[in-house]
């Protein structure tokens, strides 16, 4: 088991109430022995995912989606959880994320999430607690579905808003040099079919 810890600082909009906050986070992993080589990258995608995805955004949900599509006259990033964007959901929203962004290099056990507005309440969502099918399952709206889908995503996604309203950026592992490493054959290699060479004395009757 390893533990992975973090924070980031974004504002949660509430009540069309845009509230500043900070989150520590906690991800325990299980390690995947077959893609040992793969470790330090998979880590790195999490920091990636975390400090520049997550940290400096705002956290909306669909609801709020109307008050920036159009543009605010200001730039920024947006995350959109399908609902509410309270700490408990975060939790299972990123237990989905970094499941679909370590690509079972790294297995999550649990997410655990402890923000300044939370009061120092901590929510975790576990393996024990519900699979990757939750998210989908609380979230039953075609109308949001978009919303839904991206926490699946395996790349760093996150909306970018300008005077002009809001775009989904994906940022793809390879652009930033953190693309896996798989096993491969290479097919340029020729196997070749030795016999063992008999002796001379071998030869004598």
């Amino acid at each position: 088991m390893i533990k992975y810890e973090d924070r980031f600082s974004s504002s949660i909009l509430l009540s069309k109430v845009l509230v500043p906050n900070t989150w520590n986070i906690d991800v325990h992993l299980i390690p995947n022995h077959s893609t040992g080589k793969n470790y330090n990258i998979a880590l790195d995608r999490l920091e990636y995912y975390i400090n520049e995805v997550l940290d400096n955004s705002i956290i909306i949900s669909p609801d709020d989606v109307g008050i920036f599509a159009s543009g605010v006259g200001f730039k920024g990033k947006i995350i959109v959880l399908p609902d509410e964007p309270y700490d408990h959901l975060l939790s299972i929203a990123l237990y989905t994320k970094f499941n679909s962004i370590l690509e079972k290099v790294f297995f999550v056990e649990s997410v655990s999430v402890t923000s300044y507005q939370g009061e120092g309440i901590t929510h975790t969502y576990d393996s024990e607690s519900g699979d990757m099918e939750t998210l989908i399952n609380l979230i039953n709206d075609p109308d949001i579905q978009e919303y839904v889908d991206y926490w699946y995503k395996p790349d760093a996604q996150c909306f970018i808003m300008d005077d002009e309203g809001m775009e989904l950026i994906t940022t793809k592992w390879h652009e930033v040099d953190l693309n896996f490493t798989h096993n491969t054959t290479d097919s340029n290699v020729v196997k070749l079919n030795i016999k063992p060479r008999k002796d001379d004395d071998d030869n004598i009757a």
